[in-house]
This record gives C-alpha cells, structure tokens and sequence, in this order.
C-alpha cells in the first residue's frame, strides 16, 4: 500500500473509504480500504467527491449562506468551484399598464404621445402611422416580454 497524502479537511465521522490505484471506488471488490477515524484528516483523493456529494463528512468545512466556502487554492487543488448566480429575486414591477398608457395619451394627445413613445421605444418598435390603442398594445407586448426574462 502506497503512501496517500492527507488534505486539510478533518472527518466528522468513521469513514471506510475505498480505492483502486489513487482513484476513489464505491466497489469494495479488488479494492484497498482506507479507514479514517472521527477527527482524523481526510486523504486527498477522497476529497473532490466528498466536497461534491458528501460535505456531512467534513467537520471543518465552512459555510456561506449555506454555499460551502473553498479558497482559491483549493478550488485549483480539488477542481471544485461552489458559486451561486446571482440574480435579483421577483418579476420586475410594472412600468405600464394599459389604464396607465391610456391615460397618458389622453393627457399628451395622439401626437404627442405618438412621439413620446417613439422616444421611449424607439422608432424600429413604435410606428407613428398606428393608433394610439395599436401603440398601447405594442407598449404592452414590450412590458409583458421584460417581465418574463
């Protein structure tokens, strides 16, 4: 049995881990057996997969906002990287609603409001030929597609 190196992570139970050559094995056949005791560091080969699928056998690791915490180094050492994406929660809030609009256009007039919403929208998205009740569903349709993403 070779000699295998020790990792700075300490067991928080019993562990009979098993390998085959320095590559971790769930099958107890043709394999040699690795006893780690309670407190005990865990070996490095076990690590990647126990920081993946098993963290309750690691006593010291630290945590997050529940996301387990790897410095840089062993997140190259071990090829494993935890991070969460990190998106605002919620729809987003409703910029324009059809009583909204309409009592926009009213206040501004067809023209005018035509030409606020060719400001707002762009002139590609907004059409000045259309209605003002034809621009306030196009409005909504734009609303309606931000809030979804």
């Amino acid at each position: 049995m070779k000699k295998i190196g020790l990792s700075e992570f300490i067991a928080s139970q019993d562990l009979d881990l098993y390998h085959k050559d320095g590559v971790p094995s769930a099958n107890v056949a043709g394999t040699e057996a690795v006893l780690v005791k309670k407190g005990e560091a865990i070996p490095i080969i076990f690590i990647p997969l126990i920081l993946r699928y098993n963290r309750n056998f690691i006593s010291n690791l630290q945590y997050a906002d529940g996301i387990p915490q790897l410095t840089k180094e062993q997140e190259e050492k071990y090829h494993v990287k935890f991070s969460i994406e990190k998106r605002p929660f919620g729809i987003p809030p409703i910029k324009y609603t059809a009583e909204s609009l309409t009592i926009k256009a009213n206040e501004l007039g067809a023209e005018n409001f035509k030409k606020w919403a060719e400001s707002e929208f762009g002139t590609e998205n907004i059409g000045r030929k259309k209605t003002v009740k034809a621009i306030i569903a196009e409005i909504l349709k734009f609303e309606k597609a931000r809030r979804i993403k």
